[in-house]
């Protein structure tokens, strides 16, 4: 039998929510640049760049993660926008770095 609207919405939904990650996010310097002569691919390189790889893996699931230097622009630029709870704090050896990471969440939820 075929399966109503409510049944592939709901589908659907456990489809989505099965693919979110979180997002890491960290403010900073990088480099870039083009990689290959037969299959050219673009990529990005630095510590900072390391950094925001580490806030998303290290993250929470569904929710965006970000680091000190970032939630700090954040907070002198952007007021009372956001709010933020701190969720972490990771020793990232690969680039002899010690940072704080938060979750960040809209003060319009609030509302």
């Amino acid at each position: 039998p075929p399966r109503s609207t409510q049944s592939r919405s709901s589908a659907a939904s456990d489809v989505y929510k099965r693919q979110v990650h979180g997002i890491g996010i960290h403010t900073g310097s990088m480099i870039g640049g083009v990689i290959g002569t037969d299959i050219v691919r673009y990529d990005i390189y630095g510590k900072d760049v390391v950094i925001a790889n580490k806030m998303e893996s290290k993250g929470k699931e569904g929710n965006i993660h970000v680091s000190e230097t970032t939630k700090n622009l954040l907070q002198k630029h952007c007021g009372d926008l956001y709010r933020f709870e701190e969720h972490s704090d990771l020793n990232i050896e690969s680039v002899k770095t010690q940072i704080k990471g938060y979750l960040i969440y809209s003060n319009a939820d609030q509302e």
